[in-house]
């Protein structure tokens, strides 16, 4: 789930975008993916929240924005490839996603209007792992399928560089401290990698 001041927002196999009111677990409104089948659910994809929207992508390959507050469909966009990868970067309106042939996409938001500025080719090819986007200092950081740990220069709009850490799905990354990428594979390899 991904939370707001006063929501949790949070997809389902059942095809459903949910959002609760924090002070009660109240529902305060919901979307629904109906015409498709459960696989093309929101259940896998973190919400990424920010200012008055959320936004998920499906495997359909559709970004999809709501108005945070009652759930009013604002932005539908198809982008080929687009699967269960987002992230976003409140400091500078961006919003990221892997698509499942290793690519990455970066959107600016306009008033909440998506603006494609990077659209980079990937080198880990066929890719469907979850793993989310991370911005931090002019640089998006995701992990592969392949077992790889890639570092995007957002300023250079290219591919800095990458580092195996497995031959298997790489986890979520997270920061450990300043600089220090904390990555985990799904077979259990743990490593800490530093951006220089």
């Amino acid at each position: 789930p991904s939370i707001s001041e006063k929501l949790v927002v949070f997809g389902t196999w059942g095809n459903k975008l949910y959002a609760l009111n924090k002070s009660d677990g109240s529902l305060a409104w919901s979307w629904g993916n109906e015409n498709r089948s459960p696989y093309y659910s929101p259940a896998v994809c973190t919400p990424v929240i920010m200012d008055s929207m959320v936004y998920i992508v499906t495997p359909e390959e559709k970004l999809r924005g709501f108005n945070l507050n009652n759930g009013d469909l604002i932005v539908e966009l198809k982008e080929p490839g687009l699967w269960e990868s987002l992230g976003g970067d409140m400091k500078k309106n961006h919003l990221i996603a892997k698509t499942t042939d290793g690519s990455i996409i970066a959107w600016k938001l306009n008033k909440g209007v998506p603006d494609k500025f990077i659209d980079i080719s990937g080198e880990s090819g066929r890719d469907s792992s979850p793993s989310i986007p991370l911005i931090y200092d002019e640089h998006i950081f995701y992990g592969s399928s392949s077992g790889k740990v890639y570092s995007v220069d957002l300023s250079q709009g290219k591919i800095d560089w990458s580092f195996e850490i497995s031959s298997n799905m790489i986890n979520n990354l997270t920061f450990f401290s300043k600089n220090i990428l904390l990555a985990s594979s799904i077979e259990g390899r743990i490593m800490l990698l530093k951006n220089k």
